[in-house]
């Protein structure tokens, strides 16, 4: 066989149970969106935070507890191995989703009219001023 020729791709082969039907489907889903799959030191390096604060962010996602700027958050992350007892690792447009969550964007301050003093008091139904 010539060294140039490629050969054609063989069948993946079959799946043993549901996780790792999962975990192939969310492989071809990342074979689809061509994005980088980062560790979960790289991730947190790039967010700016230690690597125990990602996985307490991972952990509070899990439980439904993550809020950034007072709304709720999920963090969508692969867990590698046969029963997902292996490595975390989140794609980079996952880790660029969570730092636009943190952008800060100005609001125009509310204009504010001068007080004025009330001409009438509610509530109050004499008329003010020393007795005579």
């Amino acid at each position: 066989m010539p060294p140039n020729t490629r050969q054609p791709p063989q069948p993946p082969e079959p799946l043993a149970d549901e996780h790792s039907a999962e975990a192939a489907q969310n492989a071809a889903e990342h074979e689809r969106t061509g994005a980088d799959l980062l560790s979960a030191q790289e991730s947190a390096r790039r967010l700016g935070i230690s690597v125990s604060s990602f996985y307490d962010w991972l952990n509070q996602s899990d439980r439904g507890e993550f809020a950034i700027r007072g709304e709720p958050v999920t963090i969508n992350y692969f867990q590698t191995g046969r029963k997902g007892q292996g490595r975390i690792l989140l794609e980079s447009d996952e880790v660029q989703r969570l730092k636009d969550l943190f952008r800060v964007r100005p609001r125009k301050a509310a204009v504010r009219r001068q007080p004025t003093r009330p001409r009438s008091f509610p509530g109050i139904t004499v008329k003010l001023g020393r007795p005579n």
